[in-house]
């Protein structure tokens, strides 16, 4: 197993420069270590990596410092700046065998580092006039921008370095800066490579996942992170594969963030990727983005010269040619899904690509036309097969508005199928209501429609003595099938079961989940959120269910409900709203509080934190999960204590001074990670590091 990445501080007698520099040249020399710094007026020297404490000690004593002493050992949680011989060693000394790839600013080389992972090492070209602190701060904003279609960043590097240089016949001391950037090393290389002047040579099943990560991964930069990225320079090659062929975007370069129009000179991408718009006036909106997308699906879906060709043609023709051209391919009747699959992307395309940038769509209206794809109207007699007559042997839970079972597919995957009760006070428009909301939601953290059913069928039934013919209506909903149960099977009169590492990821997935529910574009109000409502994948990862009680808003204001009747489950809901009915978003935040007050201190923790002063209670909470780690908890303990604050402040009987989860997601995902310059400084900033992450 590899050793794990720690963060050593020495403390050395440092008087004066030239010792400091002895100190990082005797410690550069070990493996593993990521980074080395000095500090002089604290007297402390931090080693960051995969290196024993004691080597380091034992480096430092036998040099120059025999009274050096360790004061500090612990865990990091990111890499950030890494030293320019760690990336020198990783990629063999930048040796021509680990090139993958070339750029106009740079190379890309495969780095292997000592555990055996690789990354992907970008060397820059020598470039003046970019400020170090610049590219830290803005470095540190995108190591935040985490999502499975976004290529993730680990690290940078840069390194300064006086070497002679020849001048008009004399040898002179020169200043060199050499930069690095360090993301995930992605095997399956970059899109470019699978595209021709014919259709994309890979399976159909992979475009479309690629087609349709491209989206995600792009609506995640525009409305999914807090604030907008438009990436200005989108292209095939920009975009890398995993190992699963999972695409993932990259090269922010050109990003900037904004949410209103503006004119600039200074993007240079590829001109067949830029719209109209940008080309004559150099006008750039989100829908710069979308025209770059729409010319990649056309490439993926009909070959490279495809934008050029489906200009002459009409638009239902050329869909048809498309199609036809498929349908080829696959030398085969395609199934009823892939007909529309083939269709819907290449129509979306049609329309990204619009001369009117008005007429393109957004991000969001693109990933709701290829949610549609997805849902399956399934018959009555269907769920009954898959289900064994909807057995009680498949019943997997229970819910206000009907039973939950396993129902398997005729290939072998299992969904749940949840049958809502025959009963009158669910009407169709309150299925349709759930469904709808249900087609509308995709994240990661949100369990998946599937399919639904609505079935009516015609019965002989006796009314006053008389035989007389009735309706019967079945409703049901498909959801993906969740092999880790609950989170309330995990919960107990103690603390939650789960080891800390779990509990604090499904923490923050409740969370994310919360946060996308809050800010897609018509707010969804949970108003049922309980641990029975948090589910479990296979491998532990947590998404909400059940929107039976939720409801969609046009603003995010205070609502209250016309009606009287207080459905949901009492202990999660906020004074306000079983005082007055009164509905927030900060009903759904008083929830959350309670769920990670269980998980912390136990199912009761909630009411017992109600008659303890708060610096009590998380005193107690953080002691507990101490002695539960035992010598492993130094390196938790910023996570139990902030989790805790989060949770007493969401439970705050004054609405207003709970947090929104926006705050909880940004305080969350600040921990261990360094803070960075105002955000608002990015656009300023961003013309001189633009070159470099491109």
């Amino acid at each position: 197993m590899a050793a794990a990445r720690k963060k050593i501080v020495v403390k050395v007698e440092l008087k004066d420069d030239s010792q400091c520099r002895k100190a990082l040249k005797a410690l550069s020399a070990l493996r593993g270590i990521h980074v080395i710094s000095a500090n002089p007026r604290h007297g402390n020297i931090t080693v960051v990596g995969e290196v024993n404490p004691e080597d380091v000690l034992a480096r430092l004593q036998k040099k120059l410092f025999p009274n050096a002493q360790i004061v500090a050992v612990g865990p990091v949680m990111e890499t950030n700046e890494v030293t320019f011989e760690f990336v020198n060693r990783i990629t063999n000394n930048f040796s021509e065998e680990r090139i993958i790839g070339r750029g106009g600013h740079g190379v890309v080389f495969k780095g292997l580092q000592d555990n055996g992972e690789c990354i992907a090492v970008k060397k820059f070209h020598l470039m003046q006039g970019l400020d170090n602190e610049e590219f830290k701060n803005e470095f540190n904003n995108l190591m935040r921008v985490q999502h499975q279609n976004t290529i993730r960043l680990v690290g940078y590097c840069h390194h300064t370095a006086q070497v002679p240089v020849e001048r008009n016949g004399e040898h002179i001391s020169a200043r060199v800066e050499e930069r690095a950037l360090c993301s995930e090393y992605l095997p399956g290389g970059s899109l470019d490579r699978h595209l021709s002047n014919e259709s994309c040579a890979l399976d159909w099943h992979i475009c479309y996942n690629i087609i349709k990560g491209l989206c995600e991964g792009l609506h995640y930069l525009h409305e999914g992170f807090g604030y907008p990225i438009y990436h200005l320079g989108l292209k095939p090659s920009k975009i890398l594969l995993d190992k699963d062929m999972m695409p993932k975007i990259g090269g922010f370069g050109f990003s900037r963030h904004s949410t209103e129009t503006f004119n600039t000179s200074d993007v240079t991408g590829t001109s067949v990727y830029m719209p109209p718009e940008y080309i004559s006036t150099r006008q750039i909106t989100p829908k710069f983005d979308v025209f770059s997308l729409g010319v990649i699906i056309l490439q993926i879906m009909a070959g490279k010269q495809s934008y050029i060709k489906c200009a002459d043609i009409p638009p239902e023709e050329f869909i048809e040619l498309v199609y036809e051209l498929w349908v080829n391919r696959l030398q085969a009747t395609i199934s009823k899904r892939t007909s529309r699959e083939v269709r819907t992307c290449i129509r979306i395309a049609l329309k990204c690509v619009e001369f009117n940038l008005m007429k393109r769509p957004t991000t969001n209206e693109i990933i709701q036309e290829l949610n549609k794809i997805d849902i399956v109207e399934w018959s009555f007699e269907f769920l009954e097969r898959i289900t064994n007559g909807f057995s009680e042997q498949n019943i997997v839970g229970r819910g206000g508005y009907g039973v939950i079972y396993k129902g398997v597919l005729e290939n072998g995957e299992e969904i749940a199928v949840k049958k809502l009760h025959p009963v009158l006070w669910i009407d169709d428009e309150q299925f349709k209501n759930e469904l709808n909301i249900l087609t509308r939601v995709k994240h990661k953290n949100i369990v998946q429609l599937a399919g639904y059913c609505h079935h009516t069928s015609q019965i002989v039934a006796e009314y006053k003595g008389e035989h007389v013919s009735a309706s019967v209506v079945e409703r049901a909903i498909c959801l993906e099938y969740m092999h880790g149960g609950s989170l309330a099977d995990q919960l107990s009169a103690e603390a939650c079961t789960l080891d800390w590492d779990k509990c604090y990821k499904i923490i923050k997935e409740i969370c994310e989940g919360l946060h996308y529910l809050h800010n897609v574009d018509a707010p969804i109000f949970h108003l049922d959120l309980k641990p029975a409502n948090v589910l479990l994948d296979k491998d532990m990862v947590a998404k909400l269910c059940d929107f039976g009680l939720s409801r969609l808003f046009d603003s995010m204001q205070t609502y209250i409900t016309e009606s009287q009747d207080m459905k949901g489950t009492r202990g999660y809901m906020p004074p306000e709203y079983i005082n007055r009915q009164q509905i927030s978003p900060k009903f759904d935040v008083f929830s959350l509080g309670v769920i990670i007050i269980q998980i912390m201190a136990g199912k009761d923790g909630y009411f017992n934190c109600a008659d303890t002063h708060p610096k009590v209670f998380i005193k107690h909470v953080c002691e507990n999960w101490r002695m539960r780690m035992e010598a492993n908890m130094p390196s938790h303990v910023s996570q139990v204590r902030t989790c805790i604050k989060i949770a007493l402040k969401c439970v705050e009987d004054d609405r207003t001074r709970r947090p929104t989860i926006a705050q909880i997601v940004n305080e969350l995902s600040n921990i261990g990670i360094p803070k960075s310059k105002p955000i608002r400084q990015w656009a300023n900033k961003l013309t001189s590091l633009k070159t470099f992450l491109t």
